[in-house]
């Protein structure tokens, strides 16, 4: 009998981010899906770290930068597979924006 990948998708997990600040994703080990940019004014930003419960050092998975009206909504990827952190993920966000961080 022929053997097949398990090809059912594992459950994802959601954090709507809805202003400027730091917040929390996940504590332990994640497994960023994407990013779902739902409203924002130009210029306002999102950091990824790969932290448990602080934001030291630099951005470790990116910034996305609202670039201007055109950019809203939006919707950016990290992979078939997702980008994995070690630590955690925290999110840094600033000015006026509306965000949904896809992990698992």
């Amino acid at each position: 009998m022929p053997q097949y990948l398990n090809l059912t998708p594992s459950p994802q997990s959601y954090k709507h981010i809805s202003n400027a600040g730091t917040t929390l994703v996940k504590a332990t080990s994640a497994t960023l899906a994407g990013v779902i940019l739902n409203q924002g004014t130009v210029g306002s930003t999102l950091a990824l770290f790969d932290q448990a419960t602080t934001v030291t050092g630099t951005v470790a998975l990116g910034t996305i930068t609202v670039a201007g009206t055109s950019s809203v909504p939006g919707f950016t990827p990290f992979g078939q597979g997702g980008v994995q952190t070690t630590t955690g993920l925290v999110v840094v966000s600033t000015g006026s924006i509306d965000a949904t961080v896809v992990y698992r």
